[in-house]
Order: structure tokens, then C-alpha cells, then sequence
């Protein structure tokens, strides 16, 4: 499944796999190797309670490199993490929700997001966006890899796969 994910450099995957499958550890690979480019990954999570594993395993590999954004933090705080990626040497991970895909850095080389079925990915208010299509804007600005996953994805996502926009892969659970 990670060979099929890595072909194709801009091109949008959707990693379709069950609970526990092993969707968190193929996209720790990917991260590991997006590091190895010397570039950056975005990982966004529905909503922040859903963080704590993530942020766990992405650390024990990654340490003080993985950063979390959400909206509970302080404008201070934000105006902190926003300032220690526009200056930071080297790649980072960032975690978080939908406000993560805006992460201040150029070297982006995955954007993952989670879950993307879920519909916290879409803000309904103003500026009204969709964050999946947000990403892709930004993942093909940035030559970024793009990965959907999810246990149940959207029907939309699933039908681009049908249609060729989308590479789909499938964890056997």
C-alpha cells in the first residue's frame, strides 16, 4: 500500500481502510519520508479530542518537531506556533483541524487528511471553505502528496476514485 501511495507526487489518494487497518502508520511513513525531502506534512484531524494518539505516536518519532493547532489555544499561543514554523530550520509536522491546512511554512510535502468524510472539514461560516479543497489547491501548489483517508469516505471522494481524479488504495484489515 505505501509504494502505491508514493507514485504519482501530486497526485490525490484515498486510502480507504478500516479501523485499524494501520491508516495511522502509513502515514507516519509517509511523513518519515516527506522529512527525508526536507519537507513538511499537514495532518488534519476532524477535531482536536481526536489528536491524542496521533500526536503521541508522530512524537516518538519526530519529538519536538510535531506541532499542534487548534482553536482552544490563545491568539498568543497561535501568534507563538505561527512564528516557531515561519522560522523553524527544517521540516516539521503539524496536527490539527481544519485552521491546521493554514500553516504557515513552503515546504509542504503531504497533506493528510483524516477522516475526510466527516463534515467538521467544512466551515460554515465566514469565508465559507471546504478544507479538502483547500488542501488540494495547496498540495498542488506546493507538488505536496494529498491523502484522503478514511474508514467510510465521502461519496464524493469515492467517486472521483471511479473516475480517475482520485489513485484509491485499499488496506486489507
Amino acid at each position: 500500500a505505501l509504494q502505491a501511495l508514493q507514485k504519482a507526487p501530486g497526485a490525490t489518494k484515498l486510502l480507504f481502510g478500516i479501523t485499524g487497518s494501520g491508516k495511522t502508520n502509513i502515514y507516519l511513513k509517509m511523513a518519515l519520508n516527506a522529512f527525508k525531502r526536507q519537507k513538511s506534512t499537514i495532518l488534519l484531524v476532524p477535531e482536536i479530542a481526536l489528536t491524542g494518539q496521533l500526536v503521541r505516536v508522530f512524537r516518538e518519532v519526530f519529538g519536538e518537531k510535531v506541532v499542534v493547532i487548534h482553536s482552544k489555544q490563545t491568539e498568543a499561543e497561535r501568534h507563538r506556533i505561527f512564528d516557531s514554523l515561519l522560522f523553524s530550520e527544517g521540516p516539521r509536522i503539524v496536527i490539527g483541524p481544519r485552521s491546521a491546512l493554514f500553516a504557515p511554512f513552503a515546504s509542504t510535502g503531504l497533506i493528510v487528511i483524516d477522516e475526510e468524510q466527516e463534515p467538521s472539514f467544512r466551515s460554515e461560516t465566514m469565508p465559507r471553505y471546504d478544507s479538502r479543497e483547500a488542501a488540494l489547491f495547496r498540495g498542488k501548489e506546493e507538488g505536496a502528496h494529498v491523502l484522503f483517508g478514511s474508514a467510510t469516505p465521502s461519496t464524493d471522494s469515492y467517486y472521483r476514485t471511479g473516475t480517475g481524479r482520485y489513485a484509491l488504495v485499499r488496506l486489507a484489515g
